[in-house]
């Protein structure tokens, strides 16, 4: 687990071995990167799921109830932490739905800019609350949203 909204699964210390069995804790598990493919790559949690376990082989799932911001560097000429900046951040979102319809997640972003050194309090740090009405909550559908970073500020407004 990384953290509450994580679940990594990769297994490369047993040579030979094609699959492993992995443990997921109670609630809709999705997986980040086939989130599109939504009824092959979802499931309730509570269970053991057998993934594949080659060296290459991972899978990251995301927990219901979460936003978790994902930026693929390997995608841009990225050196450094501040070359990031120019580049947009995918927020993953896999809201969690109640009786009423009502589906929310929430999530926070460390953005490290490369440059500033204080990382206390709210410098570079964004929190994301989302909130919506379903039709049918039994079938939340994930949500990716696409960050474009902007180099106005509020005097260009």
């Amino acid at each position: 687990m990384l953290g509450n909204a994580l679940k990594v699964s990769h297994n490369s210390h047993v040579e030979g071995q094609k699959q492993t069995t992995f443990y997921f804790p109670k609630g809709q598990w999705c997986n980040v990167f086939n989130m599109y493919a939504f009824k092959e790559s979802c499931f309730e949690g509570g269970v053991n799921k057998t993934f594949g376990s080659d060296v290459y082989q991972f899978d990251v799932h995301l927990r219901e109830g979460y936003i978790v911001p994902i930026q693929n560097a390997s995608r841009y000429n990225v050196n450094t932490t501040a070359d990031l900046q120019n580049n947009p951040v995918d927020l993953h979102i896999h809201p969690s739905c109640n009786s009423e319809h009502i589906c929310t997640a929430n999530g926070t972003l460390w953005n490290d800019d490369g440059e500033v050194l204080n990382y206390a309090g709210s410098h570079n740090r964004y929190w994301f609350n989302f909130s919506m009405n379903a039709t049918d909550p039994a079938k939340p559908s994930p949500i990716v949203l696409l960050v474009n970073p902007t180099n106005k500020t509020l005097a260009d407004n």
